[in-house]
């Protein structure tokens, strides 16, 4: 059987990418000795569900006793061409961190705010692509930081968790009413966004909002 043949165009687009792949890559290569990280690696982070705690930080028993050079983030951080890391969210838009979430400083147990919660944001020529974790800082907060810090630029995709996961209806209408605001192209999320969350962004942003699943591949 013949073998398909790959259009002109399609072939251009496969060759763009293997290159700026290899370029991305040089670029975290020239930087092997620095590892960004949170800023509190090693501390112990918890979550209390009335008399229960369970850690949830790092596993420190696969911590190595001797860790690579690292950095903390606390400006933004050009990690490759076109890759840039956001230091924690200023908190513009009112967010209420979940109380459950806390961590130990200094041997006190103290709520985590979640002050080190770094961002992922890809300038491309159509636009900002927004990569967050579980955005304990308020999805709205991140968006707005990443605006902040390129300015002028439409936003192509916001893809992570958003963590609405237990967050009132009203209070979902209005999160995902104001994400509309930022006319994002698109919008993935997964995890901790929750069914009714993702239920809220749908019929907010009508046609631009899906569901990560494991090993789903995005293509921009």
């Amino acid at each position: 059987m013949p073998k398909a043949r790959t259009s002109g165009r399609a072939w251009l687009i496969a060759v763009y990418r293997k290159r700026r792949r290899k370029a991305v890559l040089r670029d975290f290569q020239g930087r092997s000795s620095s590892t960004v990280r949170r800023a509190r690696l090693r501390a112990p982070r918890i979550a209390k569900e009335g008399d229960s705690c369970e850690e949830i930080g790092l596993p420190r028993p696969f911590l190595p006793e001797r860790l690579s050079p690292t950095m903390g983030v606390s400006t933004t951080e050009n990690l490759a061409s076109g890759l840039y890391i956001l230091p924690s969210a200023e908190m513009v838009y009112e967010t209420n961190i979940d109380p459950r979430f806390r961590r130990i400083d200094g041997g006190e147990e103290l709520p985590d705010l979640f002050e080190d919660e770094p961002s992922l944001v890809a300038v491309e020529e159509s636009g900002l692509v927004i990569v967050t974790g579980c955005a304990h800082r308020g999805i709205l907060n991140i968006v707005e930081a990443a605006r902040l810090v390129f300015p002028g630029r439409p936003i192509r995709a916001i893809i992570g968790g958003f963590h609405l996961v237990g967050i009132s209806g009203l209070e979902l209408a209005r999160i995902a009413l104001a994400l509309a605001a930022f006319e994002a192209q698109a919008v993935h999320c997964s995890h901790c966004t929750g069914l009714p969350g993702f239920a809220a962004l749908h019929g907010a942003l009508p046609g631009k909002v899906s569901w990560l699943s494991c090993g789903t591949k995005i293509f921009l």
